[in-house]
């Protein structure tokens, strides 16, 4: 009992020494207190609207952080962007993004042929012939250089829906370049 009585008069006495220090601040730091307040408000609603999960593996990480406002030399091979993916493959995607690794780039050489992918020679992938529900599907064919502001993109799962089914990529369709989180 004797504790208990303890610990109520040091808590009413830390209730009154914060009412009276709370009562002296300046107009300085009321100003800063309201200041970092706003900050931490803006940064909560903000943050959430540029981070973004993704519910399959296309490209191995899960957790990325949107950079929607980016540079078109920020634009280059191997840069992982999110861009809008139009199929029936996939529910409710018409459309929904997709973060996808460009790997092919505007005046590089792309060959694709009976199913398989090379970047100026360089082995990129294969294309299957159904999808993982089991409906078939189509390979992209192209032999020749990619034209001034396109892209192949290509997620590192055998799955992905991807170039490989759906030809080259505007890069004015970019909606955002993906960091990954995890």
């Amino acid at each position: 009992m004797e504790i208990l009585k303890r610990f109520r008069c040091l808590i009413n006495g830390f209730g009154a020494d914060f009412l009276n220090r709370t009562k002296q601040l300046k107009t300085k730091h009321l100003f800063c207190f309201v200041i970092g307040i706003a900050s931490i408000t803006y940064a909560g609603a903000s943050i959430p609207a540029k981070l973004s999960i993704s519910p399959t593996n296309s490209v191995g990480y899960h957790l990325f952080f949107y950079k929607k406002n980016f540079r078109k030399s920020d634009l280059k091979k191997n840069t992982m962007v999110v861009v809008p993916l139009y199929t029936r493959l996939i529910d409710n995607c018409w459309p929904c993004l997709a973060v996808k690794y460009i790997k092919c780039d505007a005046n590089d050489k792309l060959l694709a042929e009976t199913g398989s992918f090379f970047c100026n020679g360089i082995y990129l992938g294969t294309a299957k012939s159904h999808s993982q529900k089991g409906v078939p599907v189509k390979a992209f064919t192209y032999d020749g250089t990619i034209p001034e502001n396109y892209f192949f993109d290509m997620g590192t799962n055998i799955d992905s829906y991807d170039s490989r089914y759906t030809g080259l990529v505007s890069k004015d369709d970019i909606k955002a370049v993906a960091i990954p989180l995890f």
